[in-house]
């Protein structure tokens, strides 16, 4: 298995991944991306590829949670995969289970590949418990994912 970079910003500073908001910037060091789940519907890539500016990104909701997985992932993924644009997988975590439980829902699903972006971890909420323990609870899972995939990178 290829060793990959995980990357855990969200735990840091909440990503907001389900407003598929495209990114507008005027500055040459910016890239513009979307987000997609589910609730978007099928998706025409080849035709949303041409809509969207060159080296345009795209993150797909992988995972939610221990077991929810996100059921247009795979057809997203695969579509994006026959166009230009840059994919990468997301992880929606969820404070209502264990960061071992996510990171092993997570691991099975994500379809990496060698040039796709790092893999996101998306923290939107503390499903009602205290701050501090959503903190600890992502460290954990950033531990899982570093022992899993390789401390080298």
């Amino acid at each position: 298995m290829k060793k990959i970079l995980i990357l855990i910003a969200a735990c840091l500073v909440s990503c907001n991944m389900q407003n598929n908001v495209v990114v507008k910037n005027d500055s040459a060091d910016r890239i513009d991306g979307i987000d997609v789940s589910r609730h978007q519907g099928r998706i025409d890539w080849k035709k949303a590829s041409k809509d969207l500016p060159d080296n345009a990104f795209v993150y797909i909701k992988c995972t939610e949670g221990a077991t929810y997985r996100d059921p247009m992932y795979k057809a997203n993924a695969d579509g994006i995969r026959r166009t230009t644009l840059h994919r990468g997988g997301y992880h929606y975590f969820r404070m209502t289970s264990g960061a071992h439980e996510q990171f092993k829902n997570f691991k099975r699903a994500l379809d990496y590949l060698d040039g796709d972006l790092v893999p996101l971890v998306d923290v939107e909420t503390t499903d009602g418990k205290p701050t501090e323990r959503s903190g600890t609870v992502c460290v954990s899972f950033y531990v899982y994912l570093k022992m899993s995939m390789g401390k080298s990178r």
